[in-house]
């Protein structure tokens, strides 16, 4: 899945990736999603997300492709390389 961030309100977009450390856990307070698919490659930052518990919302409307996750959910980075971020949630 695929997570494209706009950058909008991170002030250091560079310092932002750089907080994302191979090896290392983020969990995420708020609920987040993720698209089957690059939502928008113009974004500053790309997410690259292997799910466990993500839920697909494809079962409530056939049009979305969207996985969502719930509050606090963690996740281990796995990979950084230049503005996309692999993790995989745990």
């Amino acid at each position: 899945m695929y997570r494209s961030v706009s950058g909008v309100g991170i002030e250091d977009i560079d310092a932002f990736i750089d907080s994302h450390v191979v090896e290392r856990k983020k969990m995420f307070p708020s609920y987040i999603s993720s698209s089957l698919g690059i939502y928008d490659e113009n974004f500053p930052i790309q997410y690259v997300i292997k799910s466990r518990h993500g839920k697909n919302v494809k079962c409530y409307n056939q049009l979305e492709k969207e996985i969502l996750f719930k509050r606090n959910s963690m996740f281990l980075i796995t990979k950084v390389q230049g503005n996309t971020i692999w993790m995989e949630e745990i």
